[in-house]
């Protein structure tokens, strides 16, 4: 028995790890290298926004429906048919750049819409030359239709009924002239599709293709900001977003544009239709990237989140099969110690009738513990290990059933009394369960180390 409960605590001890592993995300939130953000460089702050808002905006202009506060831009309210837009005077000056911007998209009804558009806008479209406060507004998420340049919009209302909103994505119009907004099939036909290519010295973009130019982002009515990233490296555009719910960044999409962004403006917009939220921006913070800088291969978020959605099933999987595991060794331990002793009572040739005492003390207690992990099984749907398990149980519910599960002296025989000779009848039943509960073991171990 003491041998018995320090290999199940040695089991124990060493299974810690498989079932709870080292949190896989640990990385991932506390920024090395799976969070996308580069924060080793230094802040642009004629390109950002913090707080006091109404004070840091003065590199800002902003039109339309807009209203700056101290802690929020406002684009549009919760009203319908509203449309604003936010312009930073000063055009970028690296080809290579990232914006981080944190939003909040809300309203008290279950369906809010538009939606908004983060922008990187040519020269030719400033503000600051007319006195028109609706010269950027228009009906592409709130950007006007001759935009040139690039968006990353974010369609909060689905008008498709596909049910795959708030959906984020990238337009591109390398001309002045009128976009074809789609509005009706959520710009499904007007989205930057090309995949990212394999580029000289940079990282290859394994899991990249058909699919990665759009995700869903829950990120409307979660009661929390959201951050969304956007790089441009290499002319490639990456999208993270991070909805607040504790996981940090996930990817979202990544497309190639070969367009080139030095010079342009960064500028926000967002509009309402007949439903509407209020849509917020809380901080803008850019950094400028060199062309040297390694590309970041987006499939380590793609395997993390990939993992973060197995985690839930690999969990409960992995404790039933510890559990399994566990009831297995006692099952084979207990067998074992079974045919020990009865072989050193009969080494010691103890009456039969003891040996067989001994021997049934716990038998149906075994067959009931061996009949509840095979029912297990079949209820998991685990069907080998029960297909391995179900003769035994079968055999013994028929010997249950002939009044013959019990060991009788007459199995071991002997002469005068004396077991002199062990049957090859009780053998058999005391050793091929064991044969097959170590050969089960070895099975059940290995679905649980391979989860």
């Amino acid at each position: 028995m003491k041998l018995l409960l320090l290999i199940i605590s040695s089991f124990l001890i060493a299974s810690y790890a498989q079932i709870y592993p080292a949190d896989p995300l640990r990385s991932y939130r506390l920024g090395s290298i799976s969070d996308p953000t580069s924060h080793d460089k230094m802040i642009e702050a004629h390109h950002s926004l913090h707080q006091p808002l109404d004070k840091s905006q003065v590199y800002w202009s902003f039109g339309g429906s807009t209203v700056c506060a101290t802690r929020h831009i406002r684009l549009t309210p919760a009203s319908q048919d509203k449309r604003g837009w936010l312009w930073n005077q000063y055009p970028l000056e690296s080809e290579n750049w990232e914006v981080e911007f944190k939003v909040e998209i809300q309203s008290r009804p279950h369906f809010g819409g538009d939606g908004m558009g983060f922008w990187l806008l040519a020269p030719e479209l400033d503000p600051t030359f007319s006195n028109d406060p609706d010269f950027l507004s228009g009906p592409i998420l709130g950007m006007r239709n001759d935009f040139q340049g690039v968006g990353v919009l974010i369609d909060v209302y689905d008008n498709d009924n596909r049910r795959n909103n708030p959906s984020v994505f990238v337009v591109h119009n390398p001309t002045r002239t009128p976009f074809t907004q789609d509005h009706d099939n959520d710009y499904e036909s007007v989205m930057a599709t090309a995949s990212p290519e394999a580029l000289p010295g940079v990282v290859n973009f394994h899991g990249f293709g058909k699919g990665n130019y759009k995700c869903v982002a829950d990120i409307r009515n979660t009661g929390k900001p959201a951050r969304i990233l956007v790089k441009y490296l290499h002319k490639i555009v990456h999208v993270y977003v991070d909805n607040s719910d504790g996981m940090g960044y996930k990817y979202c999409l990544a497309v190639q544009l070969n367009a080139t962004l030095k010079d342009y403006h960064i500028a926000f917009s967002a509009n309402t239709g007949q439903v509407a939220d209020a849509m917020d921006v809380l901080e803008v913070t850019t950094r400028y990237l060199a062309e040297a800088d390694k590309e970041i291969d987006d499939s380590i978020f793609l395997h993390l989140e990939n993992q973060a959605a197995a985690s839930p099933h690999r969990t409960v999987a992995s404790i039933f099969w510890f559990g399994i595991a566990v009831f297995g060794i006692a099952l084979t331990l207990f067998t074992g110690n079974e045919l020990w002793t009865f072989k050193t009572l009969v080494a010691n040739k103890i009456d039969s009738v003891r040996v067989c005492q001994r021997l049934n003390q716990y038998l149906v207690l075994h067959y009931a513990a061996h009949g509840v992990l095979t029912v297990l099984l079949l209820v998991s749907g685990n069907w080998i290990a029960f297909g391995l398990n179900v003769w035994l149980v079968l055999w013994r519910v028929v010997e249950f059933y002939n009044k013959k599960h019990l060991f009788s002296p007459a199995q071991i025989g002997g002469l005068k009394g004396h077991a002199t000779n062990m049957s090859f009848s009780l053998m058999s039943r005391l050793l091929i369960p064991f044969i097959l509960y170590v050969v089960l073991e070895f099975y059940y171990l290995y679905r649980f180390l391979s989860l």
